[in-house]
């Protein structure tokens, strides 16, 4: 079944590449990619993690002796708070080696809501936290991950936002048979009205129903991810990462990404020194107190599982094959390249395992917003000569993603191209198409560009990173380079703030955080989510002024940032400041009737908008541009 698909995959991808500019999405589904691969099925059936399996027994029968025996189930509360942690705690007894592996043991709680709805979410195998030991990651802290038969403690963690009473049943799975608790309660209450707007804004977002944007489930209100990489921390500690939480934060940034694998810096669970399906749990704790400071901090997180650096050896591009667990050079790794981890179905399981582990353990956490299964995939060693087994393993992993986070975020894959892959961003199981680019003289045209030709798959639009080539650093410590991103990103229509990828040699050391400001400002004074919107028609009466912006359909309101050509950041670095654009006229098309106009300083921190009352009569909104220096932002609605 793998080799059928994998040569109607193979067809697919010869067909866009000839013909890209009309490729189908619904292609890959004429390659029935929905269906699972027979023989990885075979393997999941065999392990006791069954996931087709949507609800627990209710039939009652003979236990077999042997069974496991679950000697007590805890919950520290009786009643949480809406999206808050509720965490039950499982002792037992069972027949089993390696805690971690789901062939072996398995545990899982079965929760019903107050109206009904049944969930069945996964438990994981943690120790007690010694605090010091996971405030930083790596070196002599990498022998402390282990974890011993009496130092296991089995949770589930689970959170919701239905109010009312909730029951929970516990099930634990090993080789002999399975063992189900009787039923526990508790409740689930909502907000208090003194609860800070942090709190408050736990909730998940989806995306709006134009597929542009991104909302909040509960409210339907917008939520505008705005912010910059924070993948690793350097030093690898917690307070580094805290530190550059907090001023992202004080700047209005309320979303960054992290990595969970990839490079030695992360707080990688896997490791060579474990080997192949034993994870390191000091590593883990650290995860667990970083993500729960971005969550005191009101900043969501897209959290890559890993980087494509795990499977490529080429040290040019920061390979870490060799550090990789499943290389047969490592203790306990059977795969002798790359290549062969796309396709072993070993490797499949295994690493499903491992994606289990870390959504039982993080899952329940609604400020975590998005998965993203690898970073930049195509830098991985086999891409460009398997890329038919890649596309088929994502396909793969972002269901097997789907089927075991109970909450269905959005499932993201990301490209070091920013052209991407037409086979991966029009998967049905991949949810956004995630642009990455570097090194542009013009970022206001290539975002644009890029931009324009990633809306024909029909999903929002994510600008995952972007930056200039390390050589340039110094061109760029005034921050133009950063600004001509984050604001011809909303302007061309990404559904985030574009997001920069040198937090370390130039948002902290230049103090560039501080540009989040205006911008957080700009975009929570505009709703994004309540209409479809579309290009803003406008033009300029000179050429060296460029416009960009966002209009609805009635074409009643929107956004424009406007730029001054002659001050592109390579310009200014290599020729200094040119004069400012004045008396520039922008003409916008839009309808009739009275208009509040909003002019914002795209640099200033904490500067309220100037606000004028316009009237269109003919059809078009004419604004008289002045002192235009580097750029300018506007919004306008009809009253």
């Amino acid at each position: 079944m793998r080799k059928t698909i994998t040569a109607l995959l193979t067809f697919v991808i010869i067909t866009s590449i000839f013909n890209f500019g009309s490729f189908i999405p619904s292609a890959i589904e004429g390659a029935q990619l929905p269906q699972t691969v027979s023989s990885n099925s075979d393997i999941r059936t065999s392990s006791l993690n069954n996931q087709s399996s949507s609800e627990f027994s209710s039939v009652s029968k003979q236990p077999d002796p042997n069974a496991p025996k679950i000697q007590s189930v805890t919950l520290q509360e009786s009643s949480y708070k809406k999206y808050g942690l509720v965490e039950i705690e499982v002792k037992f007894s069972a027949d089993y080696v390696n805690p971690f592996d789901l062939t072996q043991i398995v545990l899982d709680g079965e929760f019903t809501t107050p109206s009904g709805k049944k969930m069945i979410v996964p438990g994981f195998v943690t120790k007690a936290m010694i605090r010091n030991d996971v405030l930083e990651w790596g070196g002599s802290n990498d022998s402390k991950g282990s974890i011993t038969k009496d130092q296991e403690i089995w949770k589930i963690r689970f959170s919701y936002n239905e109010i009312g009473n909730y029951s929970v049943r516990i099930r634990v799975k090993d080789k002999h048979d399975e063992t189900i608790s009787d039923s526990k309660s508790f409740q689930i209450v909502d907000y208090l009205a003194s609860d800070s707007i942090a709190v408050k804004q736990q909730g998940l977002i989806e995306i709006n129903s134009y597929k542009q944007y991104f909302q909040y489930r509960d409210s339907k209100k917008d939520f505008y991810p705005v912010g910059y990489q924070l993948p690793w921390s350097w030093p690898k500690t917690f307070q580094n990462y805290e530190e550059n939480a907090i001023k992202m934060a004080e700047n209005g940034g309320n979303f960054t990404r992290i990595w969970g694998s990839g490079i030695e810096q992360t707080m990688s669970v896997e490791n060579k020194n474990y080997g192949v399906g034993r994870y390191q749990i000091n590593n883990a704790q650290a995860q667990d107190l970083v993500l729960d400071m971005f969550r005191q901090k009101g900043i969501k997180v897209e959290y890559a599982f890993d980087s494509f650096n795990s499977f490529q050896s080429a040290e040019q591009w920061y390979g870490e094959w060799k550090n990789n667990p499943y290389n047969s050079a490592n203790s306990g790794g059977f795969l002798s390249k790359p290549a062969e981890f796309f396709t072993s179905e070993k490797a499949i399981s295994l690493y499903e395992q491992k994606l289990r582990y870390c959504i039982a353990r993080w899952g329940w956490d609604a400020n975590l917003a998005i998965w993203e299964i690898m970073n930049e995939i195509d830098g991985v060693e086999p891409f460009y000569t398997n890329k038919a087994d890649i596309i088929l393993w994502i396909d793969e992993i972002a269901k097997y993603i789907k089927s075991t986070d109970y909450y269905k975020r959005p499932v993201a894959m990301s490209f070091a191209k920013a052209e991407g892959h037409p086979g991966i961003n029009s998967l049905n199981s991949i949810d956004l198409v995630t642009v990455h680019f570097y090194n542009q003289n013009d970022i206001a045209s290539a975002m644009s560009n890029f931009i324009k030709t990633s809306n024909i798959f029909g999903k929002p639009v994510v600008v995952g990173e972007f930056g200039p080539d390390s050589g340039d650093f110094d061109r760029c410590r005034n921050g133009v380079n950063l600004q001509e991103g984050i604001w011809s990103s909303i302007a061309s229509g990404s559904a985030n703030v574009a997001q920069y990828w040198w937090w370390d040699e130039l948002i902290n050391p230049d103090s560039l955080y501080v540009q989040m400001d205006p911008i957080s400002r700009f975009v929570a004074s505009f709703e994004f989510s309540k209409e479809k919107l579309n290009d803003l028609p406008a033009t300029s009466s000179v050429t060296q002024m460029r416009a960009l912006g966002r209009i609805n359909e009635g074409k009643t309101r929107g956004l424009i940032w406007i730029q001054n050509k002659n001050n592109l950041w390579k310009s200014i670095a290599v020729n200094g400041k040119a004069p400012s654009l004045n008396n520039v006229t922008l003409t916008v098309s839009a309808a009739n009737g009275d208009y509040e106009v909003y002019e914002w300083d795209t640099w200033a921190k904490g500067k309220a908008p100037i606000k004028t009352i316009m009237t269109v009569s003919d059809g078009k909104l004419v604004l008289i541009i002045n002192n235009l220096e580097i750029d300018r932002a506007f919004t306008f609605s009809k009253r």
